[in-house]
């Protein structure tokens, strides 16, 4: 069903665009930032998002946005879900279409709406540019075009003037929520969240590597507070995390997502692997520290706006097939503990030394 901002648009002129993206988390707040900029550059278009309704709260951040929310696992499931969705869009009308995904979905979407639109582009994935990077030999080892420049590039190919995604207009944050001052208190020292979890396994730094690398950055910053994130089936292990830590909180069994995305912006910096928490946290220009395993910033899903020194990657020289995926499903048998090449010393002094910056 349309959202309750329809109506900010309803009186605007110039085109209407719609814009799909279904996964992942961390892939849909990469678009964030990219949408921001093409509204701010083009304000006269009307602007729609599709996504999963889990992620409307980032787009009701951004002024002038509309969002439409695809209930993939319920009323919008399979092909008759898809048709109903595509008929209730339809009656939006749309003279355009941004497909920043090209996914089955996306694709089937696009097709469903052919005749009531007038033009639709679609994100360029550069497949052999991926398998060339992450092929275990004669690796073409350099970095691929992020993706936040292919989605701008998606508004390129309708016809829209480039987007200067090199000077964001980013997201401001929101007062913190007075149930998080009473679970936090009011912020004294650095904040410092940590995400360890990932949709993939080989994404994730060892949780015992990850406490002993928080344990050293504390004894350099007895002061700062750290804040773990994670989803519902992660909260024992991170409940164990705060009862070894000190000045830790396992925030996540507190509050729920819109509270997270009022919290986050108040961080000084996010720890986390290639997910969700640290694109968002990016898209606040907060200094994000992500670990690497079977993947690798080469492949463009950095962070938005964060420096390659910020990442940390497994020792290339002990695993000479990294990367061997761009999402973390691929593992090269015999680097199942690539991630523990990578010390604990040297996660707690990255932290300690982007917090010096």
């Amino acid at each position: 069903m349309p959202s309750k901002f329809d109506n900010i648009n309803a009186t605007k002129t110039g085109k209407r665009v719609l814009i799909t993206r279904f996964s992942a988390l961390g892939d849909i707040a990469m678009t964030v930032p990219v949408i921001q900029k093409f509204v701010e550059q083009n304000p006269t278009v009307s602007v729609t998002v599709v996504s999963i309704p889990f992620m409307a709260p980032l787009f009701e951040k951004i002024p002038n946005v509309n969002f439409v929310g695809a209930d993939i696992k319920g009323k919008h499931k399979g092909l008759k879900g898809l048709i109903r969705l595509a008929n209730e869009l339809r009656e939006l009308g749309f003279d355009e279409i941004a497909d920043l995904h090209n996914s089955i979905r996306s694709r089937i979407i696009r097709y469903l709406l052919r005749s009531s639109v007038e033009k639709t582009a679609v994100i360029f994935k550069d497949r052999k540019g991926r398998k060339e990077l992450t092929r275990p030999k004669n690796k073409v080892f350099k970095p691929l075009t992020s993706m936040h420049e292919r989605y701008a590039e998606v508004f390129e190919k309708l016809g829209y003037n480039r987007l200067d995604i090199a000077k964001p207009m980013l997201l401001e944050k929101e007062d913190l929520l007075p149930e998080l001052k009473s679970i936090l208190g009011e912020k004294s020292g650095v904040w410092i969240g940590v995400s360890p979890f990932s949709q993939i396994a080989s994404k994730e730094y060892p949780i015992d590597l990850l406490e002993e690398s928080l344990q050293l950055f504390l004894k350099k910053n007895n002061t700062a507070k750290i804040l773990f994130f994670g989803g519902k089936n992660d909260l024992e292990i991170l409940d164990q995390l705060e009862k070894n830590i000190s000045n830790s909180i396992n925030i996540s069994k507190h509050i729920r997502f819109k509270q997270e995305i009022n919290l986050i912006p108040h961080l000084d910096l996010m720890v986390g692997m290639d997910s969700f928490n640290g694109h968002f946290a990016a898209i606040y220009g907060i200094p994000v520290v992500t670990i690497w395993g079977a993947t690798h910033p080469y492949a463009g899903f950095t962070p938005f706006g964060q420096p390659i020194i910020n990442s940390i990657i497994p020792d290339l020289k002990k695993y000479p097939a990294l990367p061997s995926c761009t999402h973390g499903k691929n593992v090269v048998k015999g680097y199942e503990e690539v991630m523990r090449s990578i010390k604990p010393e040297e996660v707690a002094e990255k932290i300690f030394n982007i917090l010096k910056r």
